[in-house]
């Protein structure tokens, strides 16, 4: 017994590059959710709990997704010219040594009405530098809290092409 089966190779190329597309526009949209999702947990995280590093909103609105569908990846990131100067000892803390800019912390002093602001961000800064800063590390503890959902959002995605 045989069976024959005949295509046109024409249509059959666009049925390939079609199931591509739409495989890509999959990747994109769980890569999207896996992305908003983990930055939307940071965000949290710089607002409440143990981890809040909120004054101006600053950092928390500086939080970008990218999505490189060249490469599969997704990219949660925060930071700019607002806010590179403190993200990282913000997410890592500081050891003793390191003084922080003073002109943010004087901002700071007169935003919430502490008398002598010059003289306060000072001693704020010194203390700082004797005794470095403890690490709120919003980012991370969002990777570890979605950890999980990602799992779940991935392998749905997975069972879409299986």
């Amino acid at each position: 017994m045989s069976i024959d089966i005949t295509f046109d190779k024409k249509q059959f190329e666009q049925f390939i590059s079609k199931s591509k597309s739409i495989q890509k526009q999959v990747i994109k949209w769980y890569l999207d959710a896996t992305t908003d999702f983990l930055l939307g947990k940071a965000m949290d995280n710089l607002t409440i709990g143990e981890t809040k590093a909120f004054d101006t909103g600053a950092l928390h609105s500086s939080g970008v997704t990218i999505v490189d569908l060249e490469n599969n990846t997704g990219i949660v990131g925060f930071g700019g010219p607002d806010t590179d100067d403190y993200v990282l000892p913000v997410e890592f803390g500081t050891e003793p040594g390191h003084r922080p800019p003073i002109a943010p912390l004087i901002a700071w002093c007169r935003r919430v009405g502490i008398p002598k602001p010059d003289k306060v961000a000072w001693a704020i800064a010194k203390n700082i530098e004797k005794n470095g800063l403890r690490a709120r590390p919003f980012m991370r503890n969002a990777v570890e809290s979605t950890k999980k959902e990602a799992q779940r959002i991935w392998k749905e995605a997975n069972e879409q092409f299986n």
